[in-house]
């Protein structure tokens, strides 16, 4: 992810990976934050949200739902529906 976050920064300024940038640089020209930190932010953000609504809400019911069901070996739980 950060890969691509800095290929996209490098081009957005008109550099190449040749100028010999620092990461932090080039997002301090762009004036912008690290992707997973901007992620890991946005994350609590949204379960603050979701913690705040009522117990009543869709979100809730789906926030606590858990999978039922035997896991097969090698299989996620999403796979097993």
């Amino acid at each position: 992810m950060r890969t691509a976050e800095m290929n996209t920064l490098t081009a957005i300024v008109n550099k190449t990976r040749l100028d010999r940038l620092r990461n932090q640089d080039v997002r301090e020209k762009c004036n912008i934050i690290d992707v997973e930190t901007f992620i890991i932010t946005r994350k609590r953000e949204w379960n603050a949200h979701v913690d705040r609504t009522d117990d009543t809400r869709l979100i809730e019911a789906a926030k606590n739902l858990r999978p039922g069901g035997k896991k097969i070996n090698g299989q996620t739980p999403q796979e097993m529906e």
